[in-house]
């Protein structure tokens, strides 16, 4: 039987869920022992305190991070795809930079000292 999170990236139309395994793949390849949930009823990865989240919209996929600062490179690196306070959006045509994404994940998972979500 599937998990929570896996029925969720299967109800997603075929291009849609493609883009998220390659986001959930990311994350896993940056933290392969997140622990998984379904908190907020989308898929989010902790570690320790630590997490990101995704989730399927009308027009676009976000990632979801803890704070402002985890997405400031790639702002930086990436103005052409839109962002919100802590959260990346994608649209279907955008392109899912790995390396830059990559990066966000790993600073948005990175526990530090007395710094918590």
């Amino acid at each position: 039987m599937a998990n929570p999170t896996q029925n969720y990236i299967n109800s997603l139309p075929q291009q849609r869920r493609e883009r998220v395994l390659a986001l959930q793949k990311m994350i896993l390849d940056v933290a392969p022992d997140a622990t998984i949930d379904m908190h907020y009823k989308m898929p989010t990865y902790h570690v320790g305190d630590q997490w990101v989240a995704m989730a399927s919209q009308k027009f676009y996929i976000s990632l979801y991070t803890c704070k402002r600062k985890n997405i400031e490179n790639f702002r930086n690196a990436c103005p052409e795809i839109r962002t919100g306070q802590g959260c990346i959006n994608f649209k279907d045509k955008d392109e899912l930079a790995g390396g830059a994404i990559k990066e966000v994940i790993s600073s948005s998972l990175t526990i530090r000292a007395k710094e918590h979500c």
